[in-house]
């Protein structure tokens, strides 16, 4: 594991910081921040079941991230997110996220980790009240110019 974290520490220019949180599991601390500025959580781990890959996780940070704002509660929010778990080839294992890689490709899967677990947060503002807002916002700005008032409160 020792080689693995090298190399992690390598591909990033040593701009990561590994910790040990328990036997076998290291937090990274990347240089990568969600919208609100807290950075994002991300773990290696020897894969359990394949010795010669790496586990990256989650731990079940983002679900409980996610979860302070945002259910998914039907079917289009789940295809949503397994749409987004696919396209990035992340695997949910009861709100664990992860992905096995092999160590020549950690940097590229770390990399593709970070963004899957950015755009599953990112879901909370597709919810109908966030886009009920910004449709009626730009079809006021949309009505403002054609009928020349900048009162449009009825609307």
């Amino acid at each position: 594991m020792e080689h693995i974290l090298n190399l992690i520490k390598e591909n990033f220019k040593g701009q990561v910081g590994i910790y040990p949180r328990r036997e076998g599991l290291f937090q990274l601390i990347l240089p990568v921040f969600y919208e609100d500025g807290d950075m994002v959580d991300v773990y290696v781990q020897q894969c359990p079941d394949k010795k010669d890959k790496i586990r990256i996780s989650d731990c079940g940070m983002t679900f409980m991230r996610l979860s302070y704002t945002y259910d998914i509660n039907s079917p289009t929010r789940e295809k949503i997110f397994t749409t987004i778990l696919n396209q990035n080839s992340v695997i949910n294992e009861d709100g664990n996220l992860y992905i096995d890689t092999s160590p020549e490709f950690i940097y590229q899967n770390l990399m593709q980790f970070v963004v899957c677990q950015q755009k599953i947060c990112n879901m909370r503002l597709w919810q109908k009240e966030t886009v009920r807002s910004l449709f009626l916002k730009n079809w006021k700005l949309l009505l403002n110019p054609i009928f020349g008032c900048s009162n449009l409160k009825n609307l």
